[in-house]
C-alpha cells in the first residue's frame, strides 16, 4: 500500500505550506518587520490580514485541523490501532508530524526573510481563505463578537470610553476604526523613518 505514505507526504507538504504562512505572518507582526512592510504603501491581501489578523489565523487553524485529522486517520490505518503499543506509536507519529510540518520546517523556511516568504505563499493562501470562507466566516464573526463583548465589559467595569473622554459622537466607533487609525499611525512612523 504505497498510497498511504504518498498521501501522508502530500498532507505533510500542505501542513508545511500553511505553517509557513502562519509563521511568516506571525514574524511579520513584530513591530520592526511590520513597519518595514508598511513602508511599501501597497494595498494587497497582506494589508487586509495586517488590519485583521483573525482573517488569516482562523482559516489557517481550520485548514491545519483538517490536515491533521486526515493524517491521523491515515497513520491509524497504516499502523493499526488494535493494541496499546500501536496507539502509542500512533500518538508519537502524529506528534512528530505536527511538530515537523507545522513548526520546525516552516520556521526554518521563514527565519531569514519572513516578508519574502509571505510574498511567495500568501497569494495562493488567499485562495484557500476564500474557499474556506463558508466554514470560517461564522468563526471570524464569533471572534469579532467576543472582542466587542470584552470591550463592552471593560467599559462597564469603569474603563474610560469615548463618551467619558469627551470624544465627539463621530469618533465613538468600533474597534475597526481604531485599528485603521493604528495602521495610519504605523504608516506615518514608517514614512517618518524614511525621511531621517
Amino acid at each position: 500500500m504505497a498510497l498511504i505514505p504518498l498521501l501522508l507526504f502530500l498532507l505533510g507538504c500542505a501542513a508545511v505550506y500553511v505553517g509557513t504562512v502562519a509563521a511568516a505572518f506571525s514574524a511579520l507582526m513584530r513591530l520592526s518587520l511590520r513597519l518595514k512592510a508598511e513602508r511599501t504603501g501597497r494595498r494587497d491581501p497582506l494589508d487586509t490580514y495586517l488590519d485583521e489578523p483573525v482573517r488569516l489565523f482562523v482559516p489557517a487553524r481550520v485548514f491545519l485541523g483538517l490536515i491533521f485529522s486526515l493524517a491521523t486517520v491515515l497513520f491509524a490505518r497504516e499502523i493499526g490501532s488494535a493494541s496499546l503499543q500501536s496507539a502509542g506509536v500512533l500518538l508519537l507519529s502524529i506528534a512528530a508530524f505536527v511538530l515537523v510540518c507545522e513548526h520546525i520546517v516552516p520556521l526554518l523556511l521563514v527565519r531569514r526573510n519572513p516578508e519574502r516568504a509571505l510574498e511567495l505563499v500568501l497569494p495562493t493562501f488567499d485562495v484557500v481563505v476564500k474557499l474556506l470562507r463558508p466554514i470560517t466566516g461564522a468563526l471570524i464573526r464569533l471572534a469579532s463578537a467576543s472582542r466587542r463583548d470584552r470591550h463592552e465589559l471593560g467599559e462597564a467595569a469603569g474603563e474610560p470610553d469615548a463618551v467619558a473622554s469627551g470624544a465627539p459622537e463621530g469618533d465613538r466607533t468600533d474597534s475597526g476604526l481604531i485599528e485603521r487609525d493604528e495602521r495610519r499611525l504605523l504608516r506615518s512612523i514608517a514614512d517618518f523613518g524614511d525621511t531621517l
